[in-house]
């Protein structure tokens, strides 16, 4: 019988020390991704406009990286190829290597397969190949909250930095290290903001603020002036039609259950509650204002820790076997949801093609 320590230990030591340590297999894990996201053909939303920056590089190489439209980089990415003779493939697999790289060292080895699973059944791997430089920033941020577990600023600031020269937005997220996350994390009142975010989501009292307190912000962190665009009213207007549906509702549901659960994990695996914060700070963002895609391109960063959260659960449902039939149900959903992704061609994802 594994101990707690065993089971969850310290940054430091125990299971999430092999957060630093990639063996045979997962080098095979990362090699299949790399070649499987990286000789793609028109597969991604935005797969075509990101062959065609590449394709016309030479109008972007001579310009100052203020007057980029990619981030520094993944216009490096982009040099680089460029100057080895190599193509978009190329391109396309670096981008891969970099962010599933960062993605498996921000995994403990024990929860791999679990946490894995859950990347690709809630849609995430889809989403890897249509938001490229993002998804590489969100990979750089999972890999950095051992740095707020182990409380070293400079290492958390650094990889945050990094992940910025992907996506501008990761910038916003070096506060973070800051949050005290031992005092904030209490069940019952965030199981009443949870419910208040959901009961006003979308009321127009918060959108018509949002756009306003936004265009403030931006005057004093400019970078973010180039995405007042995304509350154009006609833009907005397109997402409020689209914004919910069973998936939402299904993901509220799965919010709720993580809620649930939240206190006898944490109290079995501390280290968690820096998930759970983190988790729940995006959902309770989202939930408010989910018509603005500005606000769904920042809580991805949150958002994404749900699969490591469902594979904490998972695991510690597993271990209690006294609720192992709960955690056997929620693989099958999302086994079925990994599916019905594929059937619907999530993110343009299907049919998948390669480019050789």
């Amino acid at each position: 019988m594994l101990t707690k320590k065993q089971v969850f230990a310290p940054v430091e030591g125990g299971i999430l020390e092999s957060y630093n340590k990639l063996n045979l297999q997962d080098y095979f894990i990362l090699i299949l991704l790399v070649t499987i996201v990286g000789l793609r053909y028109n597969v991604g939303v935005d797969w075509p406009a990101y062959k065609e920056y590449f394709e016309d590089f030479d109008l972007y190489k001579n310009l100052s990286f203020q007057d980029q439209t990619m981030e520094v980089g993944y216009y490096l990415i982009n040099y680089f190829a460029n100057y080895i003779g190599g193509g978009y493939i190329l391109v396309f697999s670096i981008a891969a290597c970099v962010s599933w790289f960062f993605v498996l060292k921000s995994v403990p080895a024990k929860l791999l397969p679990l946490i894995i699973f859950f990347i690709f059944s809630d849609g995430y791997f889809f989403w890897s190949m249509n938001g490229v430089r993002q998804f590489i920033a969100v990979a750089i941020f999972a890999y950095s909250i051992k740095f707020i577990l182990s409380k070293k600023f400079l290492n958390y600031f650094l990889f945050i930095i990094l992940a910025a020269l992907f996506h501008q937005s990761a910038i916003l997220l070096i506060p973070l290290f800051f949050i005290p996350y031992e005092r904030v994390f209490k069940q019952k009142w965030w199981m009443i903001v949870f419910g208040i975010s959901f009961v006003f989501s979308g009321t127009p009292l918060i959108l018509s603020a949002l756009p306003k307190i936004f265009k403030v912000i931006s005057e004093f962190v400019p970078f973010l002036a180039g995405y007042n665009s995304y509350f154009d009213s006609q833009y907005y207007e397109a997402r409020e039609l689209t914004g919910t549906g069973l998936g939402y509702y299904f993901r509220i549901l799965i919010s709720f259950v993580l809620l649930i659960f939240s206190k006898p994990l944490i109290q079995k695996y501390p280290e968690t509650r820096v998930y759970f914060v983190l988790f729940f700070l995006g959902v309770i963002i989202y939930n408010l204002f989910f018509s603005f895609q500005i606000v769904e391109r920042f809580t991805t960063y949150f958002l994404f820790l749900r699969a490591y959260l469902l594979g904490f659960l998972v695991y510690y449902l597993y271990k209690s076997r006294t609720f192992n039939f709960i955690g056997l149900g929620i693989l099958v959903i999302y086994f079925i949801l990994f599916w019905s992704d594929i059937y619907t061609s999530a993110n343009d994802c299907c049919p998948y093609q390669i480019s050789i």
